[in-house]
């Protein structure tokens, strides 16, 4: 049965958080350190390259010219000057200047320059095909900032044939462009004379047709037409004007009447009836008749013939205003119709008055786009002509000194190519940059882990502690129990202290506290779970505590050969009863006190059915039972389940992780594999870690003793390599007879 430590559950790899620590000053200069002979190999590499590119190249000399470049002041049309200084803005002179810079370096006048000095049978031009584009690019023309003045540089292997090459080619530049100012002037001078030629006759047909135009409608000025028209047209328009308040008044008169008849009113109290004198005059004679008529019957009655006659005369005076009202009101009807009348006689009046106003300006348009015409070819013609005049008359409009050389070339002393300190110095900062992106992408690419932080961070465990390289495992010499024991053989070495160390973690640790069964393995081969188990387990004896080292690696069993014993008896004959039936014959001492060993035995065919068998459960027991403490060297985690099966029955488990060589991926895997199969962690423990490209990554004191170990008397001595080299250097008393 298991102990009561291993019922217990330590914390498990899926349990932790793995994260990538935030990177730090330190961590940046750890990987340059870690990488520095990558660093200073591909600086010297790219020093030694430029040193060699710029010392072979041919010198070459730099001559320089400055020109001048404004724009000149020739008017080829009246309209906008072509190179006139005051009409250009910023852009167009800009553009104009870049113009110019192109044309210092156009093919047509490299050719005449290649010729002048026969560089096209120059040895390194003989095999050239296209000379012109080779050549130009020993120019270089720059524009000087806000300013129209322009370097032109020429760089030349013979600095005094160089000053001649670009002087010649200076001055063919100023000619070319004064060449070209005065072939513009010709081809603008005729064209000047294409376009009058072409002007004159539309100039002749506008004329034509103005003068058609004022004979056909016989137009003399059309200001005074314009005055009589207009001045009747006024005279027109208010006579309708009156004519429509005579008309309004008449019609207001005449829908009173008709509707004071309508209502049944009394005609007489229209104002048109009150207002007539004689209607005025009946009514007093009315009023008359009947005062006598009223004093009549009182003093002679109703049948007295005289009132018959005061009633006969007021029916006649009735009779009369009766007649005169009407006539009134026919007269007010009448009036109304001649006021119509004559308001549409006036609104036909001013009609025809618009009409001949509206001919009249019509006329006057077309007068105007034909006057409009003949003025604008009249123009046109005139500067084309007075252009053309100006130009033929002042010759001095052709400027020439619009281009010209400010600086003519002179000879220098000094190689301006190539320019050894400046390349030699960006050579320099371009490999060190270099060799610094180099380290940092391997270290990017570097998957491994390499230090307390990656264990802690990647996979989430405790550092139990360092154990330092031991060369002498190396090669053929690897399995030599003189180097590969050092607890017990080579006590004050650094190897030694390493695992007593990590003897004294294990102890103070919580999670291994009281734990008799424990486990070493790692994720891959080749991490030297072997040598930790055989060195912590010895570490652990010389505590005075009985250790039983057990070899349950049962496909590559180690244990056996680093100790320089037998195979079997072993583990092997125990489980299937063959061979051995007690621990105990199989069970070996040591050269170390209280330290005992148990190998494999022979190789299995199903090493994983033996050990998850119910008989290695009982030997697990059993050991934990005659022994203080029992550890267990199996395989690797990832590449069998024999760890898988047998972590369970242990108390806990050491994981070994081999620096710059366990990949952190895979190191996960065997983590959560141990966790799937209730594995309890105690730790682990970082293996090989003074290799020369990951010493900085470590303690001062493992960095120290990467150098030095003890013997067993107490001296110091320095490791194989550091005894060839003094055994190499003379002694200084050889030196000493060597000169006497």
């Amino acid at each position: 049965m298991p102990d009561s430590s291993s019922q217990s559950t330590g914390r498990s790899a899926p349990g932790q958080q793995f994260h990538t620590p935030e990177p730090t000053l330190m961590d940046y200069v750890r990987v340059v350190s870690t990488r520095r002979w990558l660093v200073a190999s591909a600086f010297l590499l790219v020093v030694l390259v430029a040193g060699l590119w710029t010392f072979t190249r041919q010198p070459m000399y730099r001559s320089t010219a400055r020109l001048e470049i404004s724009p000149g002041s020739p008017k080829v049309t009246p309209f906008r000057p072509v190179f006139e200084e005051g009409s250009y803005l910023s852009a167009p002179r800009r553009d104009f200047l870049e113009t110019q810079m192109r044309l210092v370096t156009a093919e047509r006048l490299l050719e005449g320059t290649i010729t002048q000095f026969g560089v096209h049978t120059l040895p390194q031009y003989e095999k050239e095909r296209n000379v012109p584009r080779r050549f130009k690019r020993l120019f270089t023309v720059e524009a000087v900032r806000r300013t129209s003045l322009v370097d032109v540089a020429f760089y030349w292997p013979d600095p005094k044939e160089g000053a001649q090459i670009l002087d010649y080619h200076m001055q063919a530049y100023v000619d070319d462009y004064a060449a070209r100012q005065v072939d513009m002037i010709k081809r603008g001078i005729e064209a000047l004379m294409q376009k009058r030629d072409e002007i004159y006759p539309k100039l002749d047909k506008a004329r034509e047709d103005l003068h058609a135009f004022k004979q056909k409608h016989n137009i003399i000025s059309f200001e005074d037409t314009n005055n009589t028209i207009t001045q009747a047209l006024r005279a027109r328009s208010k006579a309708r004007s009156e004519a429509l308040q005579q008309m309004s008044a008449a019609q207001a008169r005449l829908q009173e009447a008709e509707s004071a008849l309508k209502r049944g009113a009394a005609a007489e109290s229209l104002p048109a009836v009150l207002e007539n004198q004689l209607i005025r005059d009946y009514r007093n004679q009315k009023a008359a008749c009947e005062q006598s008529l009223r004093e009549g019957l009182k003093r002679f009655g109703e049948n007295h013939p005289e009132i018959k006659a005061y009633r006969a005369k007021l029916e006649s005076v009735q009779e009369n205003i009766r007649i005169e009202i009407a006539r009134i009101v026919e007269g007010v009807r009448a009036e109304h119709r001649q006021t119509q009348k004559l308001l549409a006689q006036r609104q036909k009046e001013l009609g025809e008055q618009e009409q001949r106003v509206q001919e009249l300006n019509n006329l006057r348009r077309k007068h105007e786009i034909l006057k409009q015409a003949v003025d604008v070819q009249n123009v046109t013609y005139d500067g084309i002509l007075k252009q053309i005049e100006a130009i033929s008359i002042d010759k001095s409009t052709v400027s020439n000194n619009a281009v010209r050389v400010v600086r003519r070339p002179k000879e220098e002393a000094r190689p301006a190519k190539p320019r050894r300190f400046l390349t030699l110095a960006l050579a320099s900062i371009m490999g060190l940059a270099l060799g610094v992106g180099l380290a940092f992408l391997l270290d990017t690419l570097d998957t491994t882990i390499k230090s307390k932080e990656h264990v802690s961070h990647y996979l989430g465990l405790s550092l139990l502690g360092y154990v330092p390289g031991v060369p002498e495992l190396m090669g053929n010499e690897r399995h030599h129990t003189r180097f590969a024991l050092a607890v017990g053989l080579h006590p004050r070495s650094a190897v030694a202290e390493s695992f007593r160390s990590i003897r004294t973690a294990l102890s103070f640790s919580a999670a291994a506290h009281d734990v008799k069964r424990m486990m070493v393995t790692s994720a891959s081969p080749s991490e030297g779970k072997t040598l930790v188990a055989i060195n912590v387990a010895a570490a652990i004896a010389q505590t005075g505590k009985r250790v039983l080292l057990v070899d349950a690696d049962m496909r590559k069993p180690a244990v056996h050969k680093i100790l320089e014993a037998d195979q079997t008896p072993g583990l092997t004959n125990l489980l299937v009863g063959e061979g051995a039936e007690t621990i105990a014959d199989v069970a070996r001492p040591t050269e170390v006190p209280n330290f005992f060993y148990m190998p494999s035995g022979p190789v299995p065919p199903n090493p994983a059915e033996l050990i998850g068998c119910e008989r290695m459960k009982v030997l697990l027991a059993q050991m934990a039972e005659q022994y203080d403490r029992v550890i267990i060297d199996t395989p690797p985690v990832v590449n069998v389940t024999d760890a898988a099966v047998l972590c369970g029955e242990v108390g806990g488990v050491v994981f070994v992780v081999r620096g710059f060589r366990t990949q952190r991926e895979i190191a996960r895997r065997a983590l959560e594999i141990l966790a799937q199969s209730n594995g309890r962690l105690l730790g682990a423990v970082l293996n090989n870690v003074d290799v020369p490209r990951g010493a900085y990554y470590y303690d001062t004191y493992y960095r120290y003793h990467q150098y030095y170990y003890y013997s067993e008397d107490g001296t110091k001595r320095k490791r194989r390599r550091k005894e060839r080299r003094e055994k190499r250097r003379p002694r200084d008393g050889d030196e000493h007879r060597a000169t006497a």
